[in-house]
């Protein structure tokens, strides 16, 4: 396995991973870190949706730049858990007695 180190200006890792019908194309580079957004913005829909794993054609695109081989993996890891409306909403305030 080769080890490339991501440095300024291209200090951010990036994974991308293609799933077609069984067949897995993986690629990593570096590049910016405000270059990653707008590919990992894309992950809900091409990558997680319910389209995109009943088509069997995923695009999966992972940014990381906090610790050494932090994209060390080879398969799609699980949808981040986005916390819900009712987790954010603090719960009323009680009066003091």
């Amino acid at each position: 396995m080769n080890v490339i180190s991501c440095d300024f200006p291209l200090e951010s890792c990036m994974t991308k991973i293609e799933l077609n019908h069984g067949v897995t194309i993986l690629s990593r580079k570096c590049l910016q870190t405000k270059a990653c957004g707008p590919n990992i913005a894309n992950n809900e829909q091409q990558c997680y949706s319910d389209l995109a794993l009943g088509n069997q054609v995923q695009l999966c695109y992972f940014c990381c730049n906090d610790a050494n081989l932090c994209n060390d993996f080879a398969t799609i890891p699980p949808q981040p858990i986005q916390p819900t409306e009712e987790a954010l909403t603090p719960p009323p305030a009680t009066p003091l007695p």
